[in-house]
């Protein structure tokens, strides 16, 4: 990046920016760091003082206290290069009473990682929590410290990777800093990374600070998860329950009512079924049940619903599916059925009925009219496909 431009994007910062060439001397100064230090840029007694107490930089962050003026003013220090030269880019910004509040807030009893971080995205401090969990530093960016850049978009990442500072307005695509702050009320989403999902707060406490707070519920997700898929699922075979399949297809009707595309309903039962039950027992029943379900979801898309109406009775929701193109696959199936070897007892046949949703149809109407088809089938001697 061009020098020129970067004490451009410098001077919207409202942070100070003291750009130093590497043997110390003083090459430009923004115009808000003589705003933040109350002083001015012909008071060159003052600049000095001030530069003597940085210089050369013992940390990479430190904390100034004895300024003189009623905030304190935490400095980061990094490197960077215009035309292979080296510089030492210092930046500055208030934190009223960081001590007080860091007491205040930063419980190292808490089991959860706390930052308190600027409303420039800088933390100023943390528990151990969030050092042993995170691995975060003071002085580093949150964006960068606690989300490694991972909801960065592309363009302020690439910058930030190439320039060593970030551009005006970076911070994760979810945050809620400025809306906490501005508003005084705490605010709480859910952020995933990786296999972690992580309820966090952004909870204010100055009008430049504001406490970020991190608990991990991933077991409660997958808990929550496991009693949602309890409450959609048949537990014998895995497919859909009747319950779930109903909210769906009432679903698919409004969008086809909408102007969606139109969906196809298969009712199918297994032929004989009970004929199985007495002669292998219930056990094999279920069994046959269940490689059924398998076999049907090993063909059909992700898209499409698979549900247990009952019995031996199932349905299949085809969705943005025409009768013709739905009677291809459902005769593919049938003969994937029949051809099927099931254990003990080998073979079945499943008679099925075929139907496309008509704008002025309801549940009942397409579910009836499917169910008719599917007893025509049966009627006219079992395995095989009827559909209109």
């Amino acid at each position: 990046m061009e020098e020129s431009l970067f004490r451009k994007i410098c001077n919207t910062l409202p942070v100070g920016i003291l750009l130093v060439t590497e043997k110390g001397s003083v090459e430009w100064i923004n115009d808000y760091f003589f705003k933040l230090f109350k002083i001015k840029r012909e008071d060159c007694k003052s600049i000095k003082s001030l530069f003597n107490k940085i210089f050369p930089p013992i940390k990479k962050k430190l904390l100034l206290t004895d300024l003189n003026l009623d905030y304190k003013i935490f400095c980061t220090v990094k490197k960077i290069k215009f035309k292979d030269q080296g510089f030492l880019v210092y930046t500055f910004e208030s934190v009223e009473n960081v001590e007080e509040t860091q007491k205040r807030i930063i419980l190292e009893a808490l089991p959860n990682p706390v930052w308190l971080i600027s409303e420039t995205q800088i933390i100023i401090a943390q528990n151990k929590a969030a050092k042993r969990i995170f691995g975060t530093e003071e002085g580093q960016y949150c964006w960068e410290g606690i989300w490694k850049m991972k909801f960065l978009s592309d363009s302020k990442k690439r910058f930030y990777k190439v320039n060593g500072y970030p551009l005006p307005g970076t911070k994760c695509i979810f945050c809620k800093a400025d809306m906490a702050l501005q508003t005084g009320q705490n605010i709480k989403i859910e952020v995933q990374l990786e296999h972690k999902t992580w309820e966090t707060w952004w909870l204010p406490v100055k009008k430049n600070l504001y406490v970020y707070f991190a608990n991990d519920i991933t077991e409660h997700k997958k808990i929550q998860e496991e009693f949602y898929k309890l409450s959609i699922v048949d537990t014998l075979t895995g497919a859909y329950n009747r319950r779930y399949f109903l909210k769906k297809i009432k679903e698919e009707l409004e969008r086809v009512k909408r102007g969606g595309l139109p969906f196809s309903l298969a009712i199918f039962d297994i032929d004989k079924f009970k004929l199985v039950n007495d002669t292998y027992g219930h056990q094999t029943g279920d069994l046959v049940l269940k490689e059924l379900v398998n076999l049907i979801n090993s063909r059909i898309r992700k898209t499409d619903l698979l549900a247990r109406w009952g019995g031996e009775e199932f349905v299949l929701l085809l969705i943005d599916t025409h009768l013709h193109q739905a009677v291809v696959l459902i005769e593919e199936l049938r003969k994937l059925i029949e051809s099927c070897v099931f254990k003990e007892v080998k073979h079945i046949t499943v008679s099925f009925g075929v139907t496309q949703c008509l704008k002025e149809d309801s549940v009942n109407s397409i579910i009836s009219r499917a169910d008719n088809l599917m007893y025509q089938a049966k009627r006219s001697g079992r395995n095989c496909v009827k559909f209109g």
